[in-house]
């Protein structure tokens, strides 16, 4: 069995404080491993391997938002868009 040891995803499977719970998996769903780091290093860790992670949803999805706002790295957080045009003025 030839396995394409370029595909590979997580997915993360719960929080604890400021780490993130994943499942790991390189090429074959039989090859993977649990794993739990800061949210900061699972961002580098993604980053630096090329991989993709699966959506998550639901109470997790939360958490995991939760997570991202507490590692308080403003490039981990979304960008909110700024309105176009003149500011209304205060008190109008």
């Amino acid at each position: 069995m030839i396995i394409d040891d370029k595909k590979r995803w997580v997915k993360v499977t719960g929080t604890r404080g400021r780490f993130i719970e994943f499942d790991f998996t390189v090429g074959d769903p039989d090859l993977t491993v649990e794993l739990i780091m800061p949210y900061e290093a699972f961002v580098d860790f993604c980053r630096s391997n090329n991989i993709s992670v699966l959506p998550v949803d639901g109470s997790l999805a939360d958490a995991l938002e939760k997570v991202k706002w507490r590692s308080r790295r403003v490039e981990h957080l979304q960008e909110v868009p700024q309105p176009s045009g003149p500011r209304p003025k205060a008190g109008a």
